[in-house]
């Protein structure tokens, strides 16, 4: 995956992060890496709010702990049979079954907690909650995947057909399904519609031909009109326009 993620053209970085700022990323190895656009795509970390309630978490990932009920821990650690907690901001107590942070998690504990609740509307006990892995894959660009199931793995174009496939099992309509096939075979034949995003320049020409009653209400509008010129007045009059910077 490496290897491919360098042929690509991508710096790929044996370090965490330690913090962002406005201009540059930081390392924990004391790397500042420069950037114009930061794009964030390192997983999840639960609302910090779940830190204030009065339940039970994980003191390194902050998750809610809940028991083989899907059921909330109070302090003491007994369960509170009256709140449940699914999704990325819940793991199962036991150390030995450990729920990952992904879709096919949180849609399992959804249908057992769905049937759960119907069962003790009628009375019954519920039975625990087992987490079922189907596999992992994922895509590493240029029709390239990675994939798992079980102790069986895949790489390559062999792998990004399985991916390809399984993707559309999960897509309810038969509607929707031929219209995500339809747009990949676009693509392929065509490319991936790309927009080149330019800088504005530093001096720009605003509408004013409406009264601002002061000035910062006009301020407020000449910022939110970039690149409208007047239509009553012609292009060199001083009154039609303002210059920003």
């Amino acid at each position: 995956t490496v290897r491919r993620l360098r042929e690509q053209g991508v710096a790929v970085r044996d370090s965490g992060v330690r913090c962002v700022t406005a201009e540059e990323v930081v390392l924990t190895d004391g790397t500042e890496l420069p950037y114009g656009l930061c794009v964030w795509s390192t997983g999840v970390t639960p609302p910090s709010f779940l830190r204030r309630l009065p339940i039970r978490t994980d003191p390194r990932s902050q998750r809610l702990l809940v028991d083989d009920r899907l059921n909330v821990l109070r302090p003491d650690g007994t369960p509170d049979p009256n709140v449940f907690a699914i999704g990325d901001c819940a793991d199962l107590a036991a150390e030995d079954a450990q729920l990952p942070q992904t879709a096919q998690a949180a849609h399992q504990a959804g249908i057992y907690l769905a049937g759960s609740l119907n069962r003790m509307a009628k009375g019954k006990e519920p039975q625990p909650f087992n987490f079922m892995n189907k596999g992992m894959m994922t895509y590493v660009g240029g029709n390239r995947a990675l994939a798992q199931i079980g102790k069986t793995r895949w790489q390559g174009l062999s792998a990004w057909l399985l991916w390809r496939s399984a993707y559309i099992t999960r897509l309810v309509s038969y509607r929707n399904k031929l219209l995500v096939v339809l747009s990949w075979a676009r693509t392929m034949v065509f490319g991936r519609d790309l927009s080149d995003v330019q800088s504005y320049p530093h001096e720009v020409a605003y509408r004013t031909s409406d009264p601002f009653p002061d000035a910062s209400e006009a301020n407020a509008n000449v910022a939110a009109e970039p690149h409208v010129k007047s239509a009553d007045a012609p292009e060199n009059s001083a009154d039609s326009q303002v210059t920003a910077s």
